[in-house]
């Protein structure tokens, strides 16, 4: 059973938050934009996990790994963090301003 590829037939590249961080044309100032560019990733992580735990583990196949889950969260997790970071610098390059 592959939950990956059964929850979602596009995965985004860990690239495309880059971009879609970039695409902005500014620094994201606060958690809730980091949130709206990371929610793709979320929504994707969030649907996987759902079918594991309904599919195998409530169903005692706990055989039946989650590991393709813990990737879409570590791709959900490693943008939202790149996210917190921009929003650090953004906030520490306005502080430099005043």
């Amino acid at each position: 059973m592959n939950l990956k590829t059964e929850t979602t037939s596009d995965v985004p590249s860990p690239n495309n938050d880059k971009i879609a961080l970039q695409k902005t044309k500014k620094l994201p100032t606060s958690i809730a934009d980091v949130q709206h560019v990371c929610q793709k990733r979320k929504e994707i992580y969030e649907a996987c996990y759902k079918h594991w735990w309904k599919n195998a583990y409530t169903a005692g196949k706990l055989e039946v790994s989650r590991d393709d889950c813990d990737e879409l969260f570590e791709r959900y997790q490693a943008c939202f963090l790149k996210g917190m970071k921009l929003v650090t610098k953004n906030q520490e390059q306005h502080k430099g301003s005043h």
